[in-house]
């Protein structure tokens, strides 16, 4: 959408909260970095909408670490970190959800179990 990977995230964002497409649920994912443990994570950001509760955000983070030298690739536990007036909605089905996703690609399943580290 842009060259700028900032004012792409502003101009995904807008769109998610705009819904000029009146769908029914939307996500819009892009890349950052998060704090965790004292450290700083590069992640993937889950922002996810339910349009039938327009009040409601959750947010997810995917964090990662890149391989580098000797180091592989490294995906680590999802973590919340948004949910936002969500009390209509079962945040086990939400992480499950995810997962049964991540279970029906057959190279995203495989990568995703060769690389998980839970230490995070």
């Amino acid at each position: 959408m842009s060259e700028e990977l900032e004012e792409s995230v502003e101009i995904g964002q807008k769109w998610l909260e705009e819904n000029e497409r009146n769908a029914k649920d939307a996500a819009f994912v892009f890349d950052a970095r998060i704090p965790l443990e004292e450290k700083r994570y590069d992640a993937l950001i889950i922002e996810i909408r339910s349009y039938c509760s327009p009040q409601s955000k959750a947010i997810i983070g995917v964090p990662y670490s890149p391989a580098s030298g000797s180091e592989k690739f490294r995906v680590h536990k999802p973590k919340i970190l948004l949910w936002e007036d969500c009390e209509d909605f079962d945040l086990n089905a939400c992480i499950n959800g995810f997962f049964d996703g991540v279970d029906s690609h057959e190279q995203g399943a495989k990568i995703w179990n060769d690389s998980l580290d839970q230490s995070v």
